[in-house]
């Protein structure tokens, strides 16, 4: 689910950034507003994955249906996810480097949730 989508996903670079996914997996955009009514309607938690936060993603109880937010690498996430998330998380991280790649960032947290439900 893409909130407030930037990009279409027709876009050729965003085909070739998903290695053409796009076409194989559901896809769904809408509203930043529409998509938190839709993930609250259906019992989602919703997580968020910021620099911002105090608490690691390794202690969130990820087992239960889970919504994982991640912002633009240039961006993060809005200031609205903050404020609607169940958990805002953070992903340890050493030296200087304040940010990950988005795609790192979430494959992170979705192995966590991966490994928590095996």
């Amino acid at each position: 689910i893409s909130a407030t989508p930037v990009a279409d996903w027709g876009n050729p670079n965003v085909i070739r950034a998903s290695k053409g996914t796009v076409f194989a997996v559901p896809v769904a955009a809408g509203p930043t507003q529409q998509v938190v009514a839709w993930l609250r309607e259906h019992g989602l938690v919703i997580v968020v994955a910021t620099p911002d936060s105090d608490e690691l993603f390794t202690s969130v109880d990820l087992t239960r249906p889970s919504a994982i937010v991640v912002g633009a690498e240039r961006a993060s996430v809005s200031s609205r996810w903050h404020e609607v998330g169940d958990h805002c998380v953070k992903l340890p991280m050493r030296g200087r480097i304040n940010s990950l790649n988005v795609a790192t960032a979430a494959a992170l947290v979705v192995y966590e949730a991966l490994r928590q439900r095996t």
